[in-house]
């Protein structure tokens, strides 16, 4: 049995939770109206919501989610493609575009991606750390693989999760960076 959390927000709109047990760790995923607004390991939203039921069905983008989670630990086929909602400023939501740009076991800097955002959005430079932190409040972590943007020396620099996860992902897509 999968327990949801649901809260309805007003007589249109719904947001349903899942607890979703990854190698990595336990992570939270998020749905609300039909589109993924999150995978985390935070689960401090979950304790805003109050009125908590057992649903008689799961709802399609949460199935994807977990499909394409499986399908990822298990390195296979990811051609599952779900509906997402990016929240926030337009730079945060090019920034998390590119970066969904970037195919599996590959990677790209900080600052290849910086110079890639800078052209769309017509700037003649971008700060690689302004990418940086952006990338730092990824909602939708491993579906937006911010875990494959890497430092220019090669390293994996931060994440997150932590460096220790961010190389287990990175290792586990069999991508080339260096050690620290």
């Amino acid at each position: 049995m999968i327990d949801i959390e649901v809260r309805v927000i007003d007589n249109k709109s719904m947001k349903t939770y899942l607890k979703y047990h990854a190698p990595i760790g336990v992570l939270y995923i998020k749905e609300e109206d039909g589109f993924l607004v999150g995978i985390s390991e935070d689960n401090s939203a979950l304790y805003d919501y109050v009125d908590v039921a057992t649903l008689k069905y799961i709802p399609d983008t949460i199935k994807r989610t977990c499909r394409y989670l499986d399908h990822y630990f298990a390195k296979k086929a990811l051609d599952i493609t779900i509906p997402i909602h990016i929240k926030g400023s337009r730079f945060m939501r090019t920034v998390l575009e590119e970066c969904m740009k970037i195919p599996y076991g590959k990677t790209k800097s900080y600052k290849e991606l910086a110079k890639d955002i800078a052209k769309i959005l017509d700037k003649e430079e971008m700060s690689s750390q302004a990418v940086g932190t952006a990338l730092s409040k990824n909602p939708i972590i491993i579906y937006i693989p911010c875990h494959r943007v890497i430092r220019s020396d090669g390293t994996a620099g931060d994440y997150r999760l932590g460096k220790k996860i961010k190389k287990r992902l990175l290792a586990h897509e069999d991508a080339v960076f260096k050690e620290d």
